[in-house]
């Protein structure tokens, strides 16, 4: 899928964010792993965003937002 609201919308992707929390280590992950595009998911989970007005569009920078985030909040411990 080429556009972002064609990828959030898609039905495994909205049953992968109804999956709350307990998804956030296995999305991290991913995220980590791939570099995949799972920061709207990330924002909707858990209503926060991590990543500095700054950084917006620099995926690596994103995501490492987001890891630091979910190491900070328990979510990597174990990965």
């Amino acid at each position: 899928m080429s556009l972002s609201s064609d990828k959030v919308m898609h039905y495994a992707y909205q049953q992968i964010i109804d999956m709350g929390t307990g998804a956030m280590p296995f999305i991290l992950q991913d995220m980590k792993a791939n570099l995949t595009h799972w920061f709207w998911a990330l924002y909707i989970i858990t209503g926060v965003n991590p990543v500095k007005p700054e950084d917006e569009g620099r995926i690596h920078k994103m995501a490492d937002a987001w890891w630091a985030w979910g190491r900070d909040h328990g979510y990597v411990q174990y990965l």
